[in-house]
């Protein structure tokens, strides 16, 4: 065995990876710090607010991920305010669940959501993933499952609640949109939320630029399919955009 002085040359070697895995370790929680602190100094200086962690804020949502929850989950991180005129929240999920196809695993998953105020209650709308899939087992009344007729979409996407809605919504113009920037959207009672099925980081930059996530493809929905379901939410006109084509 090699030795440096007295010391074994592996206990050098080994002693040192364990020094760099601390510092590396050390200057990740730092940065996160910092971010933190960055991120509340944005949020006081913009007036938004932050809730204290399990603010009741998703009373009465339903949908995708909480049909897969086995107990009810707890906000965290919660921030709301009006960002260009619109009232968001944004606030990170944790629920207890099942993990993947194992039935006897379970996890605490967390979630990112982004959600826009709206002055009209749309039809219930989950618009999924589909690694992210529900067990048709576990819907709720009025949460069922249907296709859009488009085969490929249909086969990357799950879609749930209300047929006709959702049908109408996603025209081929919003379906390739979706595909291409991976977006997804869950409409539930006064909002429209954005789901992010891992835990980020949510700071101001990353917040925004989900909410940007967010209405990109609702501005490509028809203005006559809007009327149809109530009109158009005032966030895509207030967000710098008008509403849709036609």
């Amino acid at each position: 065995m090699l030795y440096v002085g007295r010391v074994p040359l592996p206990a050098i070697i080994f002693g040192s990876l364990f020094l760099l895995l601390l510092l590396a370790a050390v200057a990740i929680v730092v940065n996160a710090v910092r971010r933190s602190r960055k991120g509340q100094d944005a949020v006081a200086q913009r007036g938004w607010t932050t809730l204290p962690d399990a603010a009741d804020v998703v009373a009465g949502w339903d949908g995708w991920p909480f049909l897969r929850a086995l107990e009810p989950g707890t906000a965290r991180d919660v921030v709301v305010g009006h960002h260009q005129g619109v009232e968001f929240a944004c606030l990170r999920w944790t629920q207890r669940e099942y993990s993947g196809s194992e039935a006897s695993r379970e996890d605490h998953e967390r979630y990112n959501i982004v959600a826009l105020r709206t002055e009209q209650t749309y039809p219930h709308l989950s618009v999924v993933r589909g690694g992210n899939r529900i067990d048709p087992t576990d819907q709720h009344p009025g949460v069922t499952a249907f296709e859009t007729g488009d085969d490929r979409f249909d086969r990357r996407w799950q879609t749930l609640g209300d047929a006709e809605f959702g049908r109408d919504l996603l025209v081929p113009e919003v379906r390739a949109a979706m595909d291409e920037r991976d977006h997804a959207w869950v409409f539930q009672p006064g909002w429209v939320a954005r789901v992010v099925p891992w835990s980020f980081y949510a700071g101001e930059d990353r917040m925004l630029e989900e909410i940007d996530h967010l209405v990109a493809p609702l501005r490509l929905v028809p203005n006559d399919v809007w009327r149809r379901h109530g009109g158009a939410p005032r966030f895509l006109g207030s967000l710098g955009h008008g509403a849709g084509p036609g």
